[in-house]
């Protein structure tokens, strides 16, 4: 332990004294220490933490008068008094033994700072370094009785009445004089949040003497959480959505305040109020966009009577404030009796719709706080109504948002709307299911049927959208139990899963123009054999599609957080038993083929706004992977464990033991790895089916299209699909057999799958050998070139498929390595390649390098298993950027 004595030394402003004593622990059990040096110190301290005010008139000796608060020799002083108070907060939390709570120096710091605040004599900006102190002081109270009897109790409700006093005249400041009054016109958003945040410690110490502040504190946090202060606080960085969340749990603890035995009915009485509300705030945003329309259509034909009013009951009315809906903030019952000229009825209108917006998106953060709240007792929750008001904002769309309306100004306000209110609706049913769990199974396939739509009529580049949508799935499928009555609703949501994620694939890549090899192509048929010439340009797409500027970009961030959501739900929906088959095999290659993509590529060629999304991608598919290997008979038969296992995996993995041999020992052979031959696999037609439906085609239908289409042939089964591609088809040009090039219109990535003949050490399991003679043939004539297809209800997506191997059965397993007769006897026996197993004894592990980009690896990010961590919330002016988080 350091000596005390050089720590009195240094001043609570010096940097170096906070990370001395939480290192050193020094405080942790002063009694052990010198008690000289002990009480020499906290007196020091206590200099500094304690305002000197004189008796007489309140003013403090060290000038705290807004006048002497704003000098240089001013703020220099209020500076060390704020190191002070947060020097001595750690020092109280670090007492385990209520040293200095018992010693006489926090009953000393309580009466001093409670007083000084209750004088005005310590300027607003330093409040919020105080607050935390004056809520240490009491929580930490239990630790020394006599402290918490004599000093804490008498003074909890005293401080909190204090804190109360500041927030109401902080929010509305009545200045004294025209001088002061430019001075506090603007509310500083951090000391509002210190108040808000210190209220329920306090309130938790002793809920029920603080009943007498209900009256003052219920108006206040209803005008908080409705809307943020006018004007809005800008000094801190997203102080309006932690101000939202501070007031709902402090208005969430407030149901406490009634006892143990009423708490319980209070609760089920504030839930269902703010249910009422937020029903009230949809009826009202209902008949707002449909009497616009209607007082717009009047207003037309009235444009020219100037000053003409129109009766409040009427057709003209913007918004009538229904009896369960308070009148909105800034805007007067007079207002909404009036009407004008259209433009200034569209804009009224966009301000209360918003205003509106802000007030449903109050209520459920209110709601979404009463279920995150402990309670001491059992309590009942209307789960019906909150399901249905859940239901209900999901079910707008822009058909039911506005129909009947034809006001072009309407409905793009309605679709500025909708996206707020399916951000409210996946809050609160998410909240729901975390609270409830297993109670909302009934109501699944309703919740379920409604997402999926949401989800599979959502255009592909509405990525902030969709990011929530599977985020919420998320949390709905790995919160509840398997549901067999909706099955139906969970293939649709892997296809959409599986588009989803494969956006890493879909990588844009330069073409030439079609008409240039045309003509090309032309004057050499017209020439003949011998004077066919080079096409210009070809074999120099890449080059002249960088210097053109035509190359391919990578992901960008949203569609990395698309394809990381993806990921994340499919690892949850591998193990439910309504997937079918075909799917589940077509979701593996999907994985492999990401898997493999991503160690062919840099960090930069993944994505060059963000250089960590290659790491966090691969960590993701690769834990997908590891979790689907418990499948029952997926990793025997389709042999694809060995492209995943790496030597460093074992260790930390708990699957990977279950389904791997324990004593098989290690056989070298100087093959393939594993990863490269598990793509080479027959897919059943089922499987084909469901490729071809989420869109995505082989190098050999790829180049077969690519042909139809230059040759004007389209086939009667894909005509549809076919007139599309080749209206963005109109420059392709082919450069050889094992590559296709199109237009950036939809990208094509192609993949060289490159041969290995590192040794692998294959411990047993299914595997697939085969000659590097074979392996490489196929590498020459079997490059794979996925080819996306649009599809109507899903977005365009590429994956690497392996195409059928046809020259398989003229090949037999090389036997390198083989170290006894067992061994001889199984490779002897394996199956022919096409057949995609080969039954020996072993397990296979792959030991390859680790990727470069493995250097630059970052946590995949926060987890999405608790509702606060969607990150829902959407204001109206800034949408795309609050629904990505």
């Amino acid at each position: 332990m350091p000596d005390l004595s050089l720590l009195t030394a240094l001043l609570p402003s010096d940097p170096s004294l906070l990370p001395i004593l939480r290192s050193q622990s020094t405080f942790t059990r002063p009694s052990h220490s010198s008690t000289s040096e002990v009480h020499k110190f906290l007196n020091k301290l206590g200099s500094f933490v304690c305002v000197p005010v004189l008796p007489g008139n309140g003013k403090s000796v060290a000038g705290s008068t807004a006048s002497n608060a704003n000098t240089t020799a001013g703020r220099e002083e209020w500076a060390r008094r704020r190191d002070a108070w947060g020097v001595a907060r750690v020092v109280i939390e670090m007492d385990l033994e209520g040293y200095v709570l018992g010693g006489g120096w926090g009953k000393t710091w309580l009466l001093n700072l409670l007083g000084a605040i209750n004088s005005n004599t310590i300027p607003p900006h330093s409040l919020p370094q105080l607050l935390p102190l004056l809520t240490t002081l009491h929580t930490h109270s239990s630790l020394s009785s006599t402290y918490h009897r004599t000093t804490s109790t008498p003074n909890l409700l005293k401080t909190s009445q204090a804190i109360v006093s500041t927030l109401k005249r902080t929010l509305h400041p009545h200045p004294a004089s025209n001088k002061d009054k430019d001075a506090h016109t603007a509310p500083d958003g951090r000391l509002v949040l210190a108040c808000l945040t210190a209220l329920p410690h306090l309130i938790a110490q002793n809920p029920t003497p603080h009943r007498p502040l209900l009256p003052t504190l219920l108006p206040l946090l209803h005008s908080l959480l409705l809307s943020p202060p006018t004007p809005s606080p800008t000094s801190l960085p997203g102080v309006d959505k932690r101000l939202r969340e501070a007031t709902s749990n402090l208005l969430a603890r407030l149901h406490t305040l009634s006892g143990k035995v009423a708490a319980g009915n209070v609760f089920r009485g504030d839930i269902s109020g703010m249910i009422r509300e937020s029903e009230g705030i949809l009826s009202v945003l209902f008949d707002a966009l449909y009497i616009h329309h209607q007082g717009s259509a009047a207003s037309r034909g009235n444009q020219n009577q100037a000053g003409q009013k129109s009766n409040s009951n009427s057709a003209g009315g913007l918004l009538p404030v229904t009896a369960s809906q308070p009148v909105l903030p800034g805007v007067s019952g007079a207002e909404s009796s009036t009407s004008g000229p259209v433009g200034d009825q569209t804009k009224e209108l966009g301000r209360r719709v918003r205003a509106l917006g802000r007030c449903l998106d109050g209520w459920i953060a209110g709601i979404l706080a009463l279920l995150r709240f402990d309670t001491a007792r059992p309590v009942g929750l209307p789960l019906g109504s909150l399901i249905a008001l859940g239901l209900k904002c999901l079910s707008i769309t822009s058909d039911t948002l506005l129909e009947g309306t034809l006001d072009l100004e309407t409905k793009a306000l309605g679709m500025q709307m909708k996206r707020k209110l399916w951000s409210c609706g996946m809050k609160l049913l998410g909240g729901v299911v975390i609270a409830a769990g297993d109670h909302v199974l009934p109501n699944v396939g309703l919740i379920l049927d409604k997402s999926v739509f949401l989800l599979e009529s959502l255009p592909k580049s509405d990525h902030s959208t969709r990011i929530a949508l599977l985020k919420f799935h998320t949390v709905l499928l790995s919160n509840l139990q398997l549901d067999p009555s909706s099955s139906s609703f969970h293939s649709r949501l892997m296809k959409q899963a599986l588009g989803s994620a494969s956006l890493v694939l879909d990588t844009k890549t330069p073409v030439l123009a079609s008409s240039q090899g045309k003509e090309s192509n032309m004057n050499a048929d017209a020439l003949g054999k011998k004077g066919k010439k080079r096409a210009r340009g070809a074999g120099e797409e890449v080059v002249v599609a960088g210097i053109e500027g035509r190359g391919g970009k990578g992901l960008s961030r949203l569609e990395g957080e698309v394809v990381l959501s993806a990921l994340r739900l499919t690892k949850i929906m591998h193990h439910h038993p309504s997937i079918p088959p075909h799917l589940l095999s077509l979701s593996i290659r999907i994985h492999l083929s990401i898997a493999h993509t991503l160690e062919c590529k840099t960090a930069a060629a993944v994505s060059q706004q963000d250089l960590g999304l290659a790491i966090r991608l691969s960590e993701a598919v690769t834990d997908s992977l590891e979790d689907a290997i418990t499948i029952e008979g997926s990793g025997v038969r389709q042999g694809w464990i060995g492209s995943i296992v790496k030597q460093e995996a074992m260790a930390r993995s708990s699957l990977l033991p279950l389904v791997l041999h324990p004593t098989a020992p290690p056989l070298s052979r100087p093959l393939p790895p594993v990863s490269t031959l598990a793509f080479y696999a027959v897919d059943d037609e089922e499987e084909e089916a469901l490729r071809k439906e989420i869109g995505l085609r082989t190098a050999e239908e790829a180049e077969q299209l690519v042909e139809d289409i230059n040759n004007g042939v389209f086939n009667s089964d894909d005509s549809q699909e076919d007139e599309e591609i080749a209206r963005s088809y109109k420059r392709v040009a082919i450069g050889n057999s094992n590559s296709v090039t199109r237009s950036t219109d939809f990208p094509v990535q192609a993949v060289r799958s490159t041969v290995s003949t590192t040794a692998n050490s294959v411990f047993g399991s299914s595997a697939h050998v085969a000659t590097a003679a074979t392996q490489t043939a196929l590498v020459e004539n079997k490059t794979i070139v996925p080819l996306s297809v649009p599809p109507t209800d899903t977005s365009s997506v590429a994956v690497v498929v392996p195409p059928v191997l046809e020259t398989a059965n003229t090949h037999q397993p090389t036997q390198v390595g083989v170290k006894d007769d067992a061994d001889v006897a199984a490779a002897a026996m394996a199956e022919p390649f096409s057949s995609v197993t080969a039954n020996l004894p072993a397990r296979v592990i792959d030991a390859e390098p680790v990727s470069e980009t493995a250097a630059m690896a970052e946590p995949i990010g926060e987890d999405v298993d608790a509702i606060p961590e969607i990150n829902l919330d959407s204001d109206s002016d800034e949408e795309d950027e609050d629904m990505s988080q």
